[in-house]
């Protein structure tokens, strides 16, 4: 009998199983890319964990990632209009429902992402991604509306006491290379 219970009962007294372990040793530190998804493993969960996204990560290195989780497709939005200001490129939705947001690049390089919703959950996961944007800096980027500026006028100058809206212009100009109107 060629199983496990065949060989204990023939008087040999160990399994297959436990000789196949025995006589290979197992390295704790070897590694491979063949499996590799390309996505983080949840602590203790073994379970697929996607990178969320943290608004107060957002700087002009900041990147993209395949999979990334949002919380609203206006988070989503946002984070997306910010990044292409800090980096002077401008984006265009062509895809902006309740369940998905579409946007290249204005300029057509080739810069694509798609955010939509996952499941029946409320979270919206990146799906998309070809980060592929190689134009050059745009100083006149219609992605800095109102709200951004807004955003950033009161973030920048809370402590201030009094500043004209030139002196503003002016700040957001020389810090972030936009160039803005009253």
């Amino acid at each position: 009998m060629g199983t496990a219970e065949g060989n204990q009962s023939e008087g040999l007294g160990t399994s297959s199983t436990q000789q196949s372990t025995d006589n290979h040793e197992i390295d704790a530190n070897y590694s491979t890319n063949e499996l590799d998804s390309d996505v983080d493993i949840a602590d203790g969960e073994g379970g697929r964990k996607y990178p969320i996204f943290r608004g107060e990560g957002m700087c002009k290195e900041f990147k993209f990632k395949l999979g990334m989780e949002f919380s609203s497709l206006k988070q989503f939005k946002q984070a997306l209009m910010e990044h292409s200001v800090l980096n002077g490129r401008e984006v265009k939705f062509v895809k902006n429902d309740d369940v998905r947001v579409r946007a290249i690049c204005k300029r057509k390089c080739g810069f694509l992402i798609l955010c939509s919703k996952v499941g029946g959950s409320q979270t919206f996961r990146v799906k998309t991604l070809i980060d592929t944007n190689n134009c050059g800096r745009v100083f006149v980027n219609k992605n800095a509306n109102k709200e951004w500026v807004s955003k950033i006028v009161v973030d920048k100058f809370r402590n201030v006491g009094r500043m004209t809206a030139n002196k503003i212009i002016d700040d957001v100009r020389r810090s972030y290379n936009v160039a803005i109107t009253p």
